[in-house]
């Protein structure tokens, strides 16, 4: 199936040093990301205005009577109709299988943002909670079960957004919210462990169940250089494992997914820095980075033509919110994502014992 998926994406055809064809149409990709409560508030007037032509909604539990109202209605108004997953962080998954969780072994710096959490002992782990990445065998099966059931469950979508298919942010103990190469940095484990292709394989997995679906994974880059002093809090993530992961991980999503999201929430993610010349200015750098870190490591770049800037919608101004479309449109991006609900990164430490996982 990998190698039909990938034939596939030959026949597409070449188009500046990419497998894909990317059309103009892509350009006027103009996205809001909505909750599934906010539907019926949503006024076809006020999106023309906002220059928005697709709506993508969070589903996260299975769709009401109003809800698909309210969505069939935008769809007959011409509005382009999407849908949004989260995959790796649910708090129902992680309370029923805490043995899928990711773990924090390596480093200790995480603890500067929880002083008074307790030492671990030998029959004990601590776990990044709600965070269950797909790494897992049993975690993965869970999870795709998930996203087949809520398509099932929703009117058929143009496109599908999954987001959370990476590690868990800080796993590795640095407590940096971009760290997301790992999900077990030490030598305990509760779960079997998947490859690095995981990604890829759970992407074609929904392919293939719905392939009228256009399925676009989301990514998140790793830290920067100057991070090292600051949110790496002395670790030398940015020459380490870190973006070699990344990029080994990437690097079979890209060969077949035509689109990427690049998750760009610069808040939530902690990248207002005054690091940056501009407002959001760490917008431009993470584009930038699916060229330059994949060719840090030998693998083909990623034209920022095939991102969809997933940006930041909630708790900014909207000259924020302007300042992260503009960036956006100077990286030639392919569209972009204003997430209006909340695209949550937060997590805790949660402390379990070993000899309770089968």
């Amino acid at each position: 199936m990998r190698n039909l998926i990938f034939i596939t994406c030959l026949v597409i055809g070449l188009v500046g040093g990419s497998f894909f064809n990317l059309s103009a149409e892509d350009d006027s990709f103009h996205a809001w990301l909505v909750d599934t409560q906010d539907l019926p508030s949503l006024k076809v007037a006020e999106l023309q205005k906002e220059s928005v032509n697709k709506i993508l909604v969070s589903i996260q539990r299975m769709p009401t009577h109003e809800s698909i109202e309210a969505l069939l209605r935008l769809k007959e108004a011409g509005l382009g109709i999407g849908y949004w997953i989260e995959v790796a962080r649910d708090p129902d998954l992680a309370n029923a299988h805490p043995e899928w969780m990711a773990s924090i072994q390596g480093h200790p710096e995480w603890r500067r943002f929880y002083p008074e959490f307790p030492k671990e002992t030998e029959d004990q782990i601590v776990k990044v909670y709600p965070w269950v990445p797909i790494f897992y065998e049993g975690a993965f099966e869970a999870q795709l079960a998930k996203v087949s059931k809520l398509l099932k469950s929703w009117p058929s979508p143009e496109r599908l957004f999954l987001n959370g298919l990476q590690g868990a942010p800080s796993a590795c103990g640095c407590g940096h919210p971009l760290c997301r190469w790992t999900t077990d940095y030490g030598p305990k484990r509760t779960a079997q462990e998947l490859g690095h292709d995981a990604p890829a394989r759970f992407v074609e997995k929904v392919q293939e169940s719905f392939p009228h679906v256009e399925c676009i994974p989301i990514w998140v880059s790793e830290c920067e250089a100057h991070d090292k002093d600051g949110w790496c809090a002395g670790v030398g993530c940015y020459n380490g494992a870190c973006w070699r992961e990344w990029s080994r991980q990437l690097d079979p999503l890209a060969a077949h997914s035509r689109h990427l999201g690049a998750l760009l929430t610069y808040k939530e993610l902690g990248r207002d820095l005054k690091h940056y010349s501009e407002e959001a200015g760490w917008i431009a750098s993470s584009i930038q980075s699916f060229r330059t870190e994949m060719k840090r490591y030998d693998r083909p770049e990623i034209d920022p033509k095939r991102l969809f800037a997933v940006l930041q919608g909630w708790d900014v101004s909207s000259e924020q919110i302007a300042a992260q479309i503009r960036l956006s449109k100077q990286a030639g991006t392919a569209g972009y994502v204003i997430a209006k609900t909340p695209i949550l990164s937060g997590w805790e430490p949660k402390l379990v014992p070993i000899k309770t996982f089968p």
